[in-house]
């Protein structure tokens, strides 16, 4: 099997995840901030789909070869891509978390009640 980089892991934590969460249901008051949430949260979605697409591919890739029916699909190049979509993605949860840390700090009673309630918070001034 061939060997891989020093990249050779792409983990994030279910508190990332609920970061996340989080980040996602907050809103900011000023335009510019809320657009910039607005953006990197879709960029994460991207991200997110890119990884879902590549999932279903290499798990169709892996299906049919364990079946001892050799595809028409590389699975060594998709479980290349599939590798490159989880650590596209992980890299994001972790940019985006980072970036929205002390926010969600501030505003975490905040988020928690509303979250419960099914509502989002709009947070002072970033």
């Amino acid at each position: 099997m061939e060997s891989r980089s020093p990249r050779a892991t792409a983990v994030f934590r279910q508190q990332d995840l609920e970061a996340l969460a989080g980040i996602a249901m907050m809103r900011l008051p000023l335009r510019a901030p809320e657009y910039r949430r607005l953006q990197r949260m879709r960029a994460l979605l991207d991200a997110a789909t890119e990884l879902t697409r590549r999932l279903g591919s290499h798990t169709h890739a892996m299906l049919v070869n364990c079946g001892g029916t050799h595809g028409v699909g590389d699975l060594r190049a998709e479980t290349s891509a599939l590798f490159d979509a989880l650590e596209a993605y992980t890299t994001l949860v972790h940019d985006v978390t980072a970036e929205y840390e002390s926010l969600l700090a501030e505003s975490a009673p905040d988020l928690e009640l509303l979250a419960a309630a099914g509502r989002s918070v709009q947070l002072q001034a970033v």
